[in-house]
């Protein structure tokens, strides 16, 4: 079946990630990822506020819960290639947003970037009560969009979140850099 719904993740490909990078500020890869994955889960699944979030790191980390946030929305730098190349693509294919992330923090950036207008829809993990890569994460943005999984392709910065796409049976493209990202999609969709 061709190829003609194109699914997105946000923090690492259409802006840069935060998270991550700024745990490891402060601490070790391993042991920011530990501590990132500790502090952060509870707002990816919607279990805790975007304030509350802020405020555990704050407590963890012995820095304002203010200044940590200011220094999180400063992070976000948009990918301004990538989103015109997203325009290109957008033309032809339905393009739908799929990110693990606390729904106010990403709306704002969003707005900011004035970028809702990039996507047909926006799946957030906080919304939905389920994250990347959960199996049922996918199939259920499968069966709210009636789009059969054959008919997509996920690209996202994480390998985990591509196998658990894979999971639930969408073709994925792990996001390395924008000429990869063009190279293998123009590619796959031509052998598709």
């Amino acid at each position: 079946m061709k190829k003609n719904v194109i699914f997105f993740d946000f923090f690492g490909v259409i802006c840069s990630e935060i998270a991550p990078i700024w745990f490891e500020r402060y601490f070790p890869a391993e042991k920011a990822a530990q501590i990132k994955h500790a502090v952060c889960s509870g707002g990816d699944l919607g279990l805790v506020s975007e304030e509350e979030m802020f405020s555990k790191i704050s407590e963890f980390m012995s820095i304002p819960a203010e200044q940590i946030q200011a220094e999180w929305y400063g992070m976000a730098v948009i990918n301004t290639e990538l989103v015109e190349y997203i325009l290109e693509l957008k033309k032809k294919h339905p393009i739908y947003l799929l990110s693990n992330a606390i729904g106010s923090f990403l709306h704002r950036i969003l707005e900011k970037n004035g970028l809702y207008w990039l996507f047909d829809r926006i799946f957030i993990s906080s919304e939905m009560k389920k994250a990347k890569p959960d199996t049922e994460y996918f199939t259920s943005v499968l069966r709210e969009l009636g789009v059969d999984a054959e008919q997509a392709v996920m690209i996202d910065d994480n390998g985990k979140n591509i196998l658990g796409a894979r999971t639930a049976g969408i073709d994925g493209i792990v996001f390395r850099n924008n000429e990869q990202l063009k190279k293998e999609l123009e590619v796959y969709f031509e052998a598709n």
